[in-house]
């Protein structure tokens, strides 16, 4: 799987978890940024992420997440450490 194999499947885990439109979706994107991005939606966004790509993220890497590109990223990271 290429990078913008994991960039498309991160647009569409996101839009289906937050039920926006495309055009809200931009890799700038942060928690906060849409209103659905609170707390709560952030942990629901990780454990749809985690369940879609069979991923288990350390907590302390969820940290380091302040936009979409950060979470696309970290997908890419664990991804290729765990084929």
């Amino acid at each position: 799987m290429n990078n913008s194999d994991f960039a498309e499947q991160v647009k569409s885990v996101f839009m289906d978890t937050f039920k926006v439109p495309e055009s809200v979706y931009s890799e700038d994107l942060g928690p906060g940024d849409i209103p659905q991005w609170d707390s709560l939606g952030n942990v629901q966004l990780m454990q749809a992420i985690e369940s879609h790509f069979s991923v288990s993220f350390d907590i302390m890497d969820l940290f380091e997440i302040e936009t979409l590109s950060d979470l696309i990223a970290l997908v890419e990271r664990y991804k290729g450490e765990n084929g």
